[in-house]
């Protein structure tokens, strides 16, 4: 786990150098068309756009609206209906749960 905390760190120091480079590449090239002041504003207008898109995906990741309960939905009717099927077809139900008991314990293995 310390392991891929220190190399998430790397990859994220990497990417922020990475990102400074960009951002001087931007600025060199926009200094002959827009001069030594157009160019930082253009470079710092984009790192802005991208703040804020960042922000904005990291806000709708926050609020995302959860699912709502299902209004109709009579929990004891299905759990009765549900009990009566399984008191109907005793031995199904029972081959069902044993086949699930095994394919669930054999997902676990190594082969």
């Amino acid at each position: 786990m310390a392991a891929a905390a220190l190399l998430g760190g790397c990859a994220l120091l990497l990417a922020a150098a990475a990102w400074g480079c960009a951002c001087a590449a931007l600025w060199i090239a926009l200094i002959p068309s827009l001069g030594p002041a157009g160019a930082p504003l253009v470079v710092a207008g984009v790192c802005l756009l991208l703040a804020g898109i960042l922000a904005l995906v990291a806000w709708l990741a926050v609020h995302r609206r959860r699912a709502r309960p299902v209004d109709g939905l009579q929990l004891d009717a299905v759990l009765t209906e549900a009990g009566r099927l399984i008191n109907e077809h005793k031995v199904a139900a029972l081959l069902a749960a044993a086949l699930a008991g095994m394919l669930a314990a054999s997902n676990g293995r190594k082969r």
